[in-house]
């Protein structure tokens, strides 16, 4: 099951909600099973994607395709939104790099991560990724091809 709250907290924080763009506003998803909240991604749509910036999965169901899940979600809000990638920002020394690129997502850059400490590592990486979406546009010109297509 799927929850979508609004992020916006504008009360606690005494911002006046109507000076924060629309696109600037975070949205959580919340995935649940048998009444218990096991992952959550919090998420901005900004130029034309969908910007991850939080992706949580508790400890017990990772592996388990919540991650997964929570990807085929957004991208399914992707296509009904005409929206044409998804992206992501992780740290490498995370593991999350592999996570990322076998749900679909490629590299698009990678940095030293000069902001971040670490007691493992001398140097964290900061990886940006992206995966392309099907838009509803795409879906129906690939469906007109085929057609045109079968015909010949």
């Amino acid at each position: 099951m799927w929850y979508n709250q609004n992020n916006d907290r504008s009360k606690k924080r005494s911002v006046n909600k109507n000076k924060i763009k629309k696109s600037e506003r975070a949205i959580r998803l919340v995935a649940d099973i048998n009444g218990k909240i096991v992952g959550t991604v919090k998420y901005r749509i900004e130029d034309n994607k969908i910007h991850i910036f939080g992706l949580a999965v508790h400890d017990k169901h990772r592996r388990k395709g919540v991650a997964r899940a929570f990807i085929e979600k957004l991208k399914e809000i992707c296509t009904n939104k005409n929206i044409k990638r998804i992206s992501l920002f992780t740290v490498k020394e995370t593991g999350n790099v592999s996570v990322f690129k076998k749900i679909g997502f490629k590299i698009i850059s990678e940095t030293i991560d000069k902001g971040s400490r670490s007691d493992k590592y001398d140097i964290l990486h900061h990886v940006y990724m992206e995966q392309k979406v099907f838009t509803n546009k795409v879906i129906k010109k690939q469906n007109e091809f085929n057609r045109i297509y079968k015909k010949n």
